[in-house]
């Protein structure tokens, strides 16, 4: 899956696209890694934020490595699950300040 991130991310490249928006939020596949409502996983993608974030930063780093790292990333995140036990403004907070090196760009939505 990472690498289809990837190779998607490329072929926009090569469409001419001057940037990409990975949706990384409300409830797509990344979110449910970060999600702690969600994410039950017991290995190196579960647990704590650090681990639950892993996936997404693969994913941006297979990006960079594919498109390099002038080609701009936005981040589309939740600041809430909106469920409990889910991912919360604060750690909406913590998560993007992982991320902040990372990426170019954060979109933040409730929900």
């Amino acid at each position: 899956m990472i690498e289809n991130y990837a190779a998607a991310a490329w072929r926009a490249k090569l469409a001419g696209f001057d940037m990409i928006m990975v949706h990384a939020g409300h409830g797509w596949l990344i979110s449910q890694f970060i999600s702690p409502a969600v994410n039950a996983r017991t290995d190196e993608y579960g647990g704590s934020l650090e681990n639950r974030a892993r996936f997404g930063m693969r994913v941006i780093e297979a990006i960079r490595e594919r498109c390099g790292a002038d080609f701009p990333i936005e981040w589309r995140i939740s600041a809430s699950d909106l469920v409990p036990g889910g991912m919360q403004i604060e750690d909406a907070v913590q998560y993007a300040m992982l991320m902040q090196d990372k990426v170019d760009l954060f979109k933040c939505r409730r929900g």
